[in-house]
This record gives structure tokens, C-alpha cells and sequence, in this order.
């Protein structure tokens, strides 16, 4: 039995007798491709929270250059992904006006809870075997210098100023007044990222998956399968394959807990207003603390060690790049949805100011 997948960006899925996934990748370009590679990688290593990769199909041209046209992998029985997963139960829990914690600190998302933890689990063992030595110079990590942390600091305020760029003309006068704010608040924190960037000297950058989120997680019964290593589809197949700071896909995850919150109390909006949009802005908020915590509890039990200091505080940086991003792909693409990064945007940056502040 074959199965046709909706296409993705850059690839179409062919599923056969739900035993075998083959991936015919549509865009095509010379060297390794970041998605094989990957899986390779973590298949050869005993990974269990990934499909299996079973082989590759390459073409090779007249110059000897090979590029990547077909990947097979193992089929996975699974309930759906982690983006649709998550907006059905926290729409249920919305809608049904659950309360979200007790005194007794049970949780209505308890089965929300252990979907992140599990999920933040399967992606810090993944960070711990992409952190191991390796002869192979495309896995070997390498220590960042202090002139490559400033770099990174650099990179980020540029992504920053690109997204105001981007939002500037926003026809939305509340995301236009936000822009406003935070062009105001540039300058302090310019050299707040400075501060926050040159944490990065002396640790490991590493592969990373590169654009994680909810979407691609699979629900697999008990358990959280990652999926789609490609990278950042808009970018060249050397640059998905750099290494940077593993914390970078732990940014994506938190952000996309964010994004379904954000989605989930529209709905709430577009419903109606008064006391429901009032009780699911509570419910969410509860949602935000309950997804990130576990999902950080589950991140350094796979990880097999806590959160650094200095780790913590690259966290709010790289979600802040993060965001920053999603202000430019939403101008871009969506521009009905920008309102949504711009506002997680605002938040991350008061909260690092408000850090340096407490600091001072």
C-alpha cells in the first residue's frame, strides 16, 4: 500500500506499507545533505528517538559532485505531529475551561506535561551523542573562541534590526507602536547581547537539528519522535550544516510553545469575547510555565547534567534570535501573523533588560 503525505517545502513523502518513508528531496544541490547525514549519524549511533535510516539514493554528475535525491527511512506509528497534537488538547482544555493547576499542584496538562518532558528528554540525549568526539570533522565539536562569541552577539542584534525592518510597516497600529518600543530600547540592549554573546567563549558548538519545533516532533504513543533534519529550508545546504550552540534548537522548542499558545487563544478570540478570552489567557499562561519547565526538566535528563549558569542566560539570547527571525518569515509569508513574534519579541526583551538591571 502506498501513501502520498501532503508535500512539504522542499520534499514529497512517499509512505510504503507503513514499513518504509522515502523522502524524494525536490530541491537539489551538491554535498551532503544535512537530513541524511543526520540520520546516519544517529542511527549509527543506536538512537532510538529518530526514524532509522535505511539508505540513501545519490546522483553523481560529470564532476564527480553527488547530491542527495532519495532518503529511506523507517516508518513510524504515531498519533500525529507535536504542533496539531498540541492544538487539539490545548484547544480541549480551553474550550472545557479546565483548571489548569490545583492547590495540590496536580495539573490538568498532565498528560500535556509528560508529551514536553519526554519531548525535551529525546532532544537533550540527541545533544548528548552530537556533543561526543568524533573523527569525523562534521561531528567533531569545537570550542568557541572569545572573537566567535562576539560574533554571535553581532549576528543576533543584525537579525534584531532586520526584524523592526520588517515590521516597520506593519498595518496593525498596536504592532507598529510595539516596533516603535523596541527601536526605543535598541541601544541598551546592544550592549546587553554583548554581555549575554561573550558567555558563549569556552563552550561546545555542535550539528544541531537546526529548525526544531513542534511540528517536527512525532507523537508516537508514550513516546516523542524527532523528524526532519533539513534545516532552515531558506538557507544554502552549508550553512544547515554549521555548527552552533546545541541551546539554539531548545530556543526553537520553548518558542513554539509559545507560538501554540499564541494560535490556540485567537481561536479563543475569534469565538467570542468577555470571561471565556479572559479564562483562556489564564490557562495559557499556565500552559507557557508548565510546557517550558518540564520541557527543561526533560532536556537535562537527557542531557545528563543541569543547565549551566551561562546557559541559561544564552537561552534568552538565542530565543531572542529566534524570535527575531519569526518577525522576518511572518512579514514575508504571513503578514496577518506578525503581531504574534512581535509580542513574544517585546517580552524576551524586557526580560533580559530587566535582568541587566537586577544585575546592576
Amino acid at each position: 500500500m502506498l501513501e502520498w503525505p501532503a508535500a512539504e517545502q522542499t520534499n514529497s513523502t512517499m509512505i510504503i506499507g507503513r514499513k518504509l518513508v522515502l523522502k524524494l528531496l525536490r530541491r537539489l544541490g551538491s554535498g551532503r545533505h544535512p537530513e541524511g547525514e543526520m540520520s546516519r549519524f544517529l542511527t549509527d549511533k543506536g538512537f532510538d528517538g529518530t526514524p532509522p535510516l535505511f539508505g540513501e539514493l545519490l546522483r553523481v554528475d560529470g564532476n564527480g559532485d553527488a547530491a542527495t535525491i532519495v532518503i529511506a527511512q523507517g516508518y513510524v506509528f504515531h498519533q500525529g505531529d507535536g504542533w496539531e497534537w498540541t492544538l487539539t488538547r490545548l484547544s480541549r482544555i480551553v474550550d472545557e475551561g479546565a483548571t489548569p493547576f490545583t492547590d495540590s499542584g496536580e495539573s490538568g496538562f498532565s498528560e500535556y506535561g509528560e508529551f514536553s518532558r519526554r519531548a525535551g528528554l529525546r532532544v537533550g540525549q540527541m545533544h548528548r551523542l552530537l556533543a561526543e568526539p568524533s573523527d569525523d570533522p562534521a561531528f567533531a565539536p569545537e570550542t568557541i573562541s572569545a572573537s566567535r562569541a562576539a560574533a554571535i552577539g553581532a549576528r543576533i542584534l543584525g537579525q534584531f534590526d532586520d526584524a523592526l525592518a520588517a515590521a516597520k510597516g506593519a498595518r496593525n497600529s498596536e504592532v507598529a507602536g510595539l516596533v516603535r518600543e523596541l527601536s526605543g530600547r535598541r541601544a541598551g540592549l546592544a550592549s546587553r547581547l554583548n554581555e549575554l554573546a561573550s558567555m558563549a567563549a569556552g563552550l561546545s558548538r555542535t550539528r544541531i537539528h537546526g529548525d526544531l519545533h513542534l511540528a517536527q516532533l512525532l507523537v508516537a504513543s508514550q513516546d516523542v519522535q524527532i523528524i526532519d533534519f533539513e534545516g532552515e529550508p531558506a538557507k544554502s545546504l552549508e550553512e544547515r550544516r554549521r555548527k552552533y550552540l546545541p541551546l539554539r534548537d531548545v530556543a526553537g522548542m520553548l518558542r513554539s510553545f509559545d507560538y501554540a499558545a499564541h494560535e490556540v487563544e485567537r481561536r479563543a478570540k475569534q469565538a467570542g469575547g468577555g470571561e471565556g478570552v479572559t479564562r483562556a489567557a489564564t490557562i495559557l499562561a499556565d500552559f507557557r510555565r508548565l510546557a517550558r519547565d518540564t520541557f527543561l526538566q526533560g532536556y537535562e535528563e537527557g542531557l545528563g547534567r543541569p543547565l549551566s549558569e551561562k546557559e541559561t542566560g544564552l537561552l534568552d539570547l538565542l530565543m531572542l534570535e529566534k524570535a527575531s527571525y519569526e518577525v522576518c518569515y511572518e512579514s514575508a509569508n504571513r503578514p496577518d501573523w506578525v503581531g504574534l513574534p512581535v509580542q513574544g519579541l517585546r517580552l524576551l526583551v524586557e526580560h533580559i533588560l530587566a535582568e541587566d538591571m537586577a544585575l546592576a
